[in-house]
């Protein structure tokens, strides 16, 4: 009996976690055109994390960047004029999500890709004991978990699909630090664990 009332309360806070995750953070960000090669960019659900908004060119290098302070909503205005035509992204993210938005500089112009602008809301982990937790999204499919050990070496890897609860099992690691790596949508997530 005691272990079926774990069962239910730990899916209770998974449940609990994820819908709040869902409802709490509602990202919205908006990236419009603001004079010839000026974009703004307009974020709003952020959760009231610390958020980095990041213009980078195509290798991913940073060009321009900006911090909020754990507000809901940032606006920032990028003027683009001395840079060279090419395709550029502009990168949103916290704790929490992850937005990225093509942008492509002409000579003369710019244009935003709305069209392919992505929204990840990023994966979360929760220890519990000697079990770890990994709360996936609704949005993310084709999930690809990996764990690593403090000298690098796998010693885990699951893909998932669809399933909104990943759970490990960590009672057979010794104690020390590990890495766990979550690949969505072409960008990987990475936090540490400690089992002591």
């Amino acid at each position: 009996m005691k272990t079926m009332k774990k069962v239910l309360l730990t899916a209770m806070m998974v449940m609990v976690s994820t819908f709040a995750i869902a409802n709490d953070n509602e990202p919205s960000v908006k990236v419009e055109k603001a004079g010839v090669k000026s974009v703004v960019v307009f974020a709003q659900g952020l959760g009231g994390y610390k958020t980095q908004v990041q213009l980078k060119d195509k290798k991913g290098s940073m060009i321009y960047g900006a911090y909020t302070q754990k507000e809901q909503k940032f606006v920032k205005k990028f003027d683009l004029s001395s840079l060279k035509a090419g395709q550029y992204t502009l990168e949103v993210e916290n704790e929490s999500i992850l937005t990225t938005t093509p942008v492509v500089l002409n000579t003369d112009s710019v244009w935003i890709v709305s069209a392919d602008q992505v929204t990840i809301i990023k994966p979360v982990i929760r220890k519990n004991g000697e079990k770890l937790d990994v709360i996936i999204p609704d949005n993310n499919r084709d999930v690809l978990i990996t764990i690593y050990d403090s000298n690098f070496r796998k010693l885990a890897s699951e893909s998932v699909n669809g399933e909104p609860v990943k759970r490990f099992d960590l009672s057979q690691l010794v104690q020390g630090a590990y890495t766990v790596k979550i690949r969505t949508r072409g960008r990987n997530f990475v936090q540490s664990v400690s089992i002591k």
